[in-house]
């Protein structure tokens, strides 16, 4: 067992330096992030195609909705269109007359 440590301790220290791994690391182009020289060359490509593609905008209500009824969703939908009346709030304006007295 010793033995075992003492050849990880040894091959430990004649591993490189981090200052020496640092300097081998190469910058990406398309995301600013480093690689080894070998590693970047398989990378850079994968990252071009997806630095040239536009993301579509992410919609959090049709997640929220998945697996409800339709008509459901619909009604939810409407009643939430239809709840403020027309009116602005004025939640502003109210907040800023300070606490109301007792």
């Amino acid at each position: 067992m010793n033995e075992c440590r003492f050849a990880f301790i040894r091959q430990m220290a004649t591993a490189e330096k981090p200052d020496q791994q640092a300097a081998a690391l190469v910058l990406c182009k398309y995301c600013s992030r480093t690689f080894t020289a070998d590693a970047l060359g398989r990378h850079e490509p994968a990252c071009m195609k997806g630095a040239l593609k536009k993301r579509r905008q992410f919609d959090s209500l049709r997640q929220r909705m998945e697996g409800y009824d339709p008509l459901s969703v619909l009604r939810i939908l409407l009643r939430l269109s239809t709840d403020s009346g027309g009116q602005t709030s004025n939640w502003g304006a109210v907040a800023s007359l300070g606490p109301i007295p007792p």
